[in-house]
């Protein structure tokens, strides 16, 4: 690991985690890293959330610049959720949407942001405010 992990969590046989721009998947029987790429950019603050199951990878990811003390949201085709297979590692976009926390309970994912609680069709990407 090239970086401690500050979240680690279990997807199938293996642990995922954050590094940078991207997510790892680690096998422990094999201590094999398959890096799955976010974006391509070097700036290494973005805010990315991200959440899975058995089923599948989820994750928001904001593209941000810093001046100083002052972080910015900014316009990237990378910004919004994606969603990753974990045989294949296709990602999908669904939504242009970001969210600093993810959570997903099979078919149900819920995002948080500023505006409030959503939940977010895995089918299509479609918002439906809760709070």
């Amino acid at each position: 690991i090239q970086a401690y992990p500050i979240t680690l969590m279990i997807q199938n046989n293996c642990l995922l985690y954050k590094s940078l721009n991207q997510l790892c998947l680690l096998d422990p029987d094999t201590g094999d890293i398959r890096d799955i790429v976010l974006s391509e950019s070097k700036y290494i603050n973005n805010r990315i959330a991200y959440i899975c199951d058995k089923d599948c990878i989820v994750y928001s990811f904001q593209a941000t610049r810093t001046n100083g003390s002052i972080v910015t949201d900014i316009d990237s085709p990378d910004n919004g959720i994606w969603i990753i297979d974990p045989v294949s590692f296709e990602k999908r976009k669904l939504c242009d949407e970001t969210f600093y926390s993810l959570y997903l309970w099979g078919d149900v994912l819920i995002g948080e942001n500023g505006n409030g609680l959503y939940q977010i069709s895995i089918a299509d990407g479609e918002l439906t405010k809760i709070v």
